[in-house]
């Protein structure tokens, strides 16, 4: 807020209230998306605007980083525009009146220095006419200052491209994104994890990479054993061993506990609710989360700091679930029962995720973080979210998928511990959303979801769409030759009907004429 030209309403790039290079510099070593942080000297709606401010700041601000033993550069970059060399020039040239007393070091200067223009609002330059260039007399919103630090996770988004991946399925999930999910997610050294839908551990890898021991699990063993590969590589010519435990190898991570479950049956397999009760009989500790209350069970109770996943919601992949429409009238040989696959339906989305609600509730500590992904509808509001007496939402952050829909990462936090009154409270919601007797927003969102996906919702009227101005023209133009081709149809018919007496109608060889 010092400086003349500070504006927070104008221009693209966000500025933070750091107190030292340090805070930026841990900043940047965990951001995915931050591109740089950069020690604001300058802003102004002109480069003359630059010029002038700098001049007016005291020598005993800059001289420290002017030293001898500095070496320095000054680069120069548009958003929104690329600029030629000779017009980058022309603005270093504006700054020969900064004192540098150390060397010139274009690459691996100790003081890097900055000047941004923003042409996101205007762009008033012809890069193929430098000489119509003048960068005092053209005015768009620039920044100058100095280079502090640069996002410091793209050596991982390199290391773990699922291009160069040994072992990855359909629907495995982007390096950028699950770095993202582990970043919103609070994971840090040390950190319990769990994703109970794992697939091939994308997201494992990510949470792994911040230093969390992980845990995860999948209904259907083969994923697990390495026996779903997606990869270009042909496995009959290829004896490279492609599991997930060879992809941990390969990055030299430590190895996650997987194990085949059905997150459906979640009760049955972890037994939480016999844990439930005998945590309440014994534990008389209060809990900081559930307003102080004894015999609440929550250092017992939990299991899991973070819980991280990317459900199967069907637009790729279907949920399956372990049963049969009809009754099962089969039993197994208990001799056979360790490589038998349980037979498997389908698995509504609905309840896929109320059953993860259920799971985080169950096996969250108290404090502890669910974060999972979510398709919606452009009219998606909070309300759609499912809910659970004891998570509340923290976050909710939104990524594009097409015109019609998107995805969205969710958080939410438990902030009590699952009683018993807590359970048949969400049973019961759970079996209305399930019924069809809820009205709420979330059973509205599966519906909506659907008339989105379906395959004439370009038409829909009612279902809402984010077109960007591109995709808007494209639109525009494709219907305008649709129309141009119906119009010379209607007439070539016309003169048909009208000249019924001629031998043979000459018609166009491109039919668009």
């Amino acid at each position: 807020e010092m400086l003349p030209g500070y504006d927070p309403s104008k221009g693209n790039f966000l500025f933070l209230p750091l107190q030292s290079d340090e805070d930026a510099r841990k900043l940047c070593s965990r951001s995915v998306l931050i591109r740089s942080i950069h020690h604001v000297w300058a802003v102004g709606d002109s480069i003359s605007d630059i010029v002038l401010q700098l001049q007016k700041l005291p020598t005993s601000f800059y001289a420290p980083y002017f030293a001898k033993e500095n070496s320095w550069a000054v680069q120069v970059d548009g958003f929104c525009k690329t600029l030629t060399m000779q017009q980058k020039y022309l603005c270093r040239e504006l700054f020969r009146f900064l004192e540098f007393q150390g060397q010139v070091d274009i690459n691996h200067a100790t003081i890097d220095l900055w000047l941004i223009m923003d042409y996101s609002q205007n762009n008033p330059w012809n890069s193929n006419n430098p000489e119509a260039f003048d960068p005092i007399r053209d005015s768009t919103r620039s920044y100058f200052g100095r280079l502090v630090s640069v996002g410091g996770q793209k050596d991982a988004l390199r290391k773990y491209d699922l291009k160069k991946r040994l072992y990855l399925g359909p629907t495995s999930l982007d390096t950028s994104l699950a770095l993202l999910l582990a970043n919103i997610s609070q994971v840090r050294q040390g950190s319990l994890a769990y994703d109970p839908f794992v697939g091939t551990a994308s997201i494992l890898v990510a949470l792994t990479h911040f230093g969390a021991i992980c845990s995860g699990s999948d209904i259907d063993p083969r994923v697990l054993r390495g026996e779903m590969y997606a990869g270009s590589a042909d496995r009959s010519l290829d004896p490279t061993k492609r599991d997930i435990g060879e992809n941990f190898n390969s990055y030299g991570l430590a190895l996650p506990d997987l194990v085949r479950m059905d997150n459906h049956l979640f009760d049955r397999h972890i037994r939480s609710m016999q844990l439930q009760q005998m945590t309440e009989k014994k534990n008389t500790s209060n809990c900081n989360y559930c307003s102080g209350s004894t015999g609440c069970g929550c250092e017992w109770e939990g299991l899991y700091d973070v819980i991280v996943t990317d459900p199967p919601y069907g637009i790729r992949a279907g949920a399956k679930k372990s049963g049969r429409k009809g009754p099962c009238l089969y039993s197994i040989n208990p001799a056979s029962r360790l490589d038998h696959i349980p037979a498997v339906q389908p698995y509504p989305v609905e309840e896929v995720l109320l059953d993860l609600l259920h799971t985080a509730a169950s096996s969250l500590n108290c404090g502890g973080l669910l974060t999972y992904l979510i398709p919606t509808t452009y009219d998606f509001t909070e309300d759609d979210l499912p809910l659970h007496p004891c998570l509340r939402l923290l976050n909710v952050s939104h990524q594009p998928l097409s015109s019609r829909h998107g995805r969205r990462a969710v958080t939410m936090q438990k902030h009590r511990c699952y009683r018993q009154e807590m359970r048949e409270r969400f049973v019961e919601y759970k079996r209305k959303v399930i019924s069809g007797e809820d009205e709420g927003g979330f059973s509205k969102l599966m519906s909506k979801l659907e008339a989105a996906l379906a395959a004439n919702a370009f038409d829909n009227a009612a279902v809402v769409k984010s077109l960007s101005t591109a995709s808007a023209k494209r639109r525009i133009s494709k219907n305008l030759r649709k129309k141009q081709r119906e119009e010379s149809g209607l007439c070539i018919s016309k003169s048909i009907i009208e000249d019924d007496t001629a031998d043979s109608v000459a018609v166009p060889k491109n039919p668009e004429h």
